[in-house]
Formats: structure tokens, sequence, C-alpha cells
């Protein structure tokens, strides 16, 4: 060991744990106050639905033809709209909502 070492070196040398001795100086230095970070943007939120034994036949039928079956349930409701408030999918008030 060099005689320049640093006490920390020293010490990790002698058998002491790399992280977690009184002169670690990750251990005696004050933590660093932070801001909270900005929101994530771009996320997609989670939706939760109850659906019964039709979730297993339909992610059987997506996983044998390499889907997914959030691919799946996207399409159905695209189609859904489509079907019920035209191409664009955007509610202009003249659309019947049942």
């Amino acid at each position: 060991m060099s005689d320049k070492a640093t006490a920390y070196e020293r010490a990790v040398a002698a058998g002491w744990p790399a992280r977690g001795w009184a002169g670690d100086p990750a251990m005696t230095a004050a933590p660093e106050k932070r801001r909270p970070g900005r929101p994530r943007t771009g996320v997609t939120p989670n939706r939760t639905l109850r659906v019964g034994p039709v979730w297993d036949a339909a992610a059987a039928i997506a996983a044998e033809r390499g889907e997914t079956i959030t691919s799946v349930i996207t399409r159905a409701l695209e189609r859904y709209v489509v079907r019920h408030r035209g191409r664009t999918g955007a509610d202009d008030g003249n659309n019947d909502p049942r």
C-alpha cells in the first residue's frame, strides 16, 4: 500500500467493509437536499377494470398471435369509438351517445 493511501483505502485493505464505516465520506456527509423532480410526461395512465373468463381466452389468443392484450383491447376500443362516434372519434355533439 502506498504511503499516500487515504484512510478509506487503508481501512478497505485492512478488511473493513467498503461502505458503512465511520470514516466513509458517504456516511458522514450531510444528506443532499433535493427538490422534487418534475412529473412524468407522455405516460399513458393505467386503467383498472373487471373482466371475467373472456380475459384469459383473449390473452391466450393474443399470445398465440404475438400480440399483447393491451393492443387487442386498444384495437377493440378504437372500433367501438368509430362505430359510435364516426371516423375521428371526436364528440361533436351530433352523435347519439348510446
